[in-house]
């Protein structure tokens, strides 16, 4: 029987590659890892890569070297299609929604920073705008099953436009506050140029945590 084994990063998914990470990442024996490994590039459980004969497992070892690699570099797109499922990448900035910066913002705070879900944020149905109604589950779970480097050649992009964003909105709410100090008392403008500067803090510590 011949054992189909992925052998290049243009193969490699989202959920995968997320695998693989965990798997060099962890404390255990190299052999165990490798094991692992090939079950990851296979689709095979542990313990049918464990119960193959020598033989067979060693021929399929040179397939893991791209690993040692570095991939090529890829350039967004604006369209994709996932499972047959067509996607269009909303990531430029007249194309940014409020709803769109603030659910991202929001899942910036979470400290593991569910890279799906930030993606789910700028990846839409086509045909659709941002959280219209469709399946936001579905979307999600395309987005594992996404090329990884298509991943990282988005979330790259967005990164740079969404820098932009907080500064132009930044500059936005800096100027309402202002507007606000007019015919107020010394203590009401006191307190509102301790928002601006608290508000200034905050952005500046979420684009460089955005930038990073």
């Amino acid at each position: 029987m011949t054992i189909k084994i992925k052998n290049n990063w243009d193969e490699i998914t989202w959920k995968e590659y997320e695998q693989i990470e965990q798997i060099l990442s962890a404390d255990i024996p190299n052999d165990f890892k490798t094991v692992h490994l090939v079950s990851i590039l296979t689709g095979m459980q542990v313990n049918q890569v464990e119960n193959m004969q020598v033989t067979e497992f060693q021929k399929l070892l040179p397939h893991l070297e791209f690993l040692e690699t570095e991939p090529e570099t890829h350039y967004h797109k604006f369209e994709y299609t996932i499972n047959d499922r067509e996607y269009v990448f909303k990531g430029k900035l007249e194309e940014i929604t409020t709803a769109m910066y603030i659910d991202y913002s929001t899942y910036m705070k979470d400290e593991n920073k569910d890279v799906v879900k930030l993606m789910s944020v700028f990846l839409i149905p086509k045909g659709h705008d941002y959280n219209d109604g469709y399946d936001m589950e579905q979307v999600q779970s395309d987005i594992g099953d996404m090329c990884w480097l298509d991943v990282r050649a988005i979330a790259f992009f967005f990164k740079i436009q969404l820098g932009a964003y907080m500064l132009i909105l930044k500059s936005s709410l800096q100027k309402t506050l202002k507007e606000t100090m007019k015919g107020k008392t010394r203590a009401e403008k006191k307190e509102i140029k301790k928002q601006i500067k608290e508000l200034e803090m905050s952005f500046n510590n979420s684009t460089s945590s955005l930038l990073s």
